[in-house]
């Protein structure tokens, strides 16, 4: 199991336990995000995360090819207030410790959080001088994953583990432009995801009725596979 390498709204990692582990040796995130279930099994699995938000997929193509020295020049959110102090210039170093400024943040934080400032001082996990070098080894152990830019229907058409975790039909308006419910078509969504060749798991919340869900352990979610 990884650790979570950043914070992202609506990510797992807390439940990704509950899962079905995968059977087959390549695991597909199409709506990546920060790709809890991929953390949990993909250390020993080929990966493939594919993710439409043009800042969270470069987000991911520098955690795939940072250097060691790159990374552990980082400030830690545990050094600053505003993001302004650290004086990183725009890209997506800059927008990787922007999401370590609060819990779930989908664009990211300028400021760091009360939550996280408190999660600090319990000396929890968060990208602080603390934690930079195990988090360093956690990116090495996640190389072999690849990032595909774009939406669902950019996934190859292979035999895997697909995760499928897409913005909510009922909440998932909170995402970033053009990455919200409002830009699914969910019968269309539904369809693909039967076609999908290996174990499927969709993920959705209460409510959802574009495709037949069993309701999840959490008693939060539905999940069908």
């Amino acid at each position: 199991m990884i650790r979570r390498l950043f914070p992202y709204y609506g990510a797992k990692h807390r439940i990704s336990s509950a899962y079905p582990a995968p059977r087959h040796g390549l695991i597909v995130e199409p709506f990546a995000g920060s790709a809890a279930y991929s953390h949990r099994y993909g250390e020993d699995n080929e990966v493939i995360l594919i993710e439409k938000n043009q800042r969270i997929a470069e987000i991911w193509r520098w955690l795939l090819t940072v250097s060691e020295d790159e990374f552990l020049s980082l400030p830690g959110v545990d050094t600053f207030d505003h993001i302004e102090e650290t004086g990183l210039s725009d890209g997506p170093a800059r927008e990787f410790v922007r999401q370590w400024c609060s819990e779930a943040s989908p664009t990211g934080r300028n400021k760091v959080s009360t939550m996280v400032k408190f999660g600090i001082g319990k000396g929890e996990y968060k990208f602080t001088n603390k934690h930079k070098l195990f988090i360093m080894s956690l990116i090495e152990k996640i190389r072999h994953w690849t990032i595909i830019e774009g939406d669902y229907q950019s996934a190859p058409d292979v035999r895997a583990t697909w995760y499928i975790d897409p913005p909510y039909q009922f909440g998932g308006e909170h995402y970033s432009k053009n990455c919200k419910t409002r830009d699914l078509d969910f019968g269309a969504l539904g369809t693909w995801a039967k076609s999908r060749r290996g174990d499927v798991i969709v993920c959705e919340g209460n409510g959802a009725d574009w495709m037949d869900f069993d309701l999840f352990k959490s008693c939060t979610d539905h999940t069908t596979h």
